[in-house]
């Protein structure tokens, strides 16, 4: 959200060492915590006959906040076993409608001083009193962070692991020394458990959502991951990563529900612009919704249909390496070009190892009647059983599937 080409270039820069290949190898130990967490909270009360009925979306948010807070300060806030930080999500939530309404606002420039003071207290309401409580954690968590670097500092000590908020504390510029402001650090502070959390929970409920919808695909998913590992220990990289597979089945569930599904709004600056041979005035908001892309016929036949074969070209899909291309460089979940998510292969990893996790020692079924679709009494667009459903205010809002979890026992040998 940095305008700013060069100050965006800088704090790019800065965050780039937390996200490289050697802390990606660090990282997946940490996030394979969570992932078996999650798929034993999935999996208690099934380890005889089918658990009781659980949320799906509730458990991948969870599972989205705990991964990403234990990266990023170094101490999960341990949602998958406990309900102490249970209430974060829903305080998200409501912050980013806050968020959404005021970035809209004609005035927003008399406004934008005002928020993060007392008086966000006062107007706006409870989603207000939710932004500002929501900036208070992420600001806690950032002081704690910035006091535990200091002391071992003084003690001539380093940290075992070092976190994403090592690199952004201990980065400057080469050429100016510049180093973050305490302002820089608060937002990029709230801006990562906000969107690294809320990517990887939209699209793991939306998986198993469609996993459910379409039991072949599930056979099929299952069969691979449990014909490549003997035990959950064998889960990880890099064999984990060329299940094509389980790739393909994020690769639509992506295509399908794009974590940030309408347009990411741009101002058009000074003297106007032509796009696509129509000239926009300066001062006019323009964006372009992903999820019209992805649902283009023209390069995804059947849009609507959830067909992971799609991302795999042989002779067994029907499908060329031309068309697979095709459909690669027109799906753009975590954008393209030098403003595109920075933690994309992090949140591909959390995915794979979740699912792997989850369906190398448990079944899966529907709890009862199958949730989270469309249905033919909603409004239209919203009328696809078949289709995960979310509404979009910054952060992707949706609500299950309901799913029921039995534990596999494997045979020794």
């Amino acid at each position: 959200m940095e305008i700013d080409k060069q100050q965006h270039a800088l704090r790019r820069r800065f965050l780039a060492p937390a996200f490289s290949e050697k802390a990606l190898k660090e990282a997946e130990k940490l996030i394979t915590i969570s992932a078996k967490k999650l798929s034993d909270g999935l999996a208690k009360g099934g380890e005889e006959q089918w658990s009781p009925s659980k949320n799906m979306s509730d458990w991948a948010t969870f599972f989205g906040f705990d991964f990403i807070s234990d990266l990023g300060y170094g101490q999960s806030f341990g949602m998958l076993e406990g309900e102490d930080n249970a209430w974060i999500p829903g305080v998200l939530k409501s912050a980013s409608k806050f968020i959404y309404y005021v970035g809209y606002l004609p005035f927003i420039e008399f406004v934008r001083p005002l928020m993060g003071s007392w008086v966000q207290d006062y107007i706006g309401g409870q989603e207000a009193a939710d932004s500002l409580k929501y900036t208070n954690l992420a600001n806690s968590r950032l002081a704690e962070r910035m006091e535990l670097e200091e002391r071992l500092r003084l003690q001539g000590k380093e940290l075992e692991r070092k976190d994403t908020f090592h690199y952004l504390l201990n980065s400057k510029d080469p050429v100016t020394g510049k180093k973050f402001t305490t302002e820089e650090l608060q937002a990029d502070s709230a801006l990562i458990i906000a969107a690294g959390s809320d990517g990887v929970g939209l699209t793991l409920a939306a998986c198993v959502f469609y996993l459910l919808c379409n039991p072949t695909t599930m056979e099929q998913l299952v069969r691979e991951v449990r014909e490549n590992f003997n035990s959950i220990e064998e889960i990880r990289n890099p064999k984990l990563g060329t299940l094509p597979y389980l790739h393909a089945c994020i690769e639509e569930t992506l295509r399908m529900n794009p974590p940030k599904a309408s347009s990411l709004p741009r101002e058009v600056l000074k003297g106007g612009m032509t796009i696509d041979g129509h000239f926009i005035p300066e001062g006019i908001t323009v964006g372009t919704p992903l999820y019209v892309v992805h649902h283009d016929p023209n390069i995804f036949p059947d849009p609507w249909l959830f067909r992971p074969e799609r991302w795999i070209a042989s002779p067994s899909t029907g499908n060329t390496s031309e068309s697979v291309s095709a459909a690669k460089a027109a799906c753009g979940p975590f954008l393209v070009g030098p403003m595109n998510c920075i933690g994309k292969n992090m949140s591909y990893m959390a995915l794979k190892l979740a699912l792997a996790h989850i369906l190398f020692c448990n079944d899966v079924r529907i709890g009862g009647k199958l949730t989270g679709g469309g249905a033919k009494d909603k409004v239209v667009g919203r009328q696809r059983e078949g289709e995960y459903q979310m509404e979009d205010w910054i952060l992707g809002f949706r609500d299950g599937p309901i799913v029921e979890v039995k534990i596999r026992h494997l045979k020794s040998v």
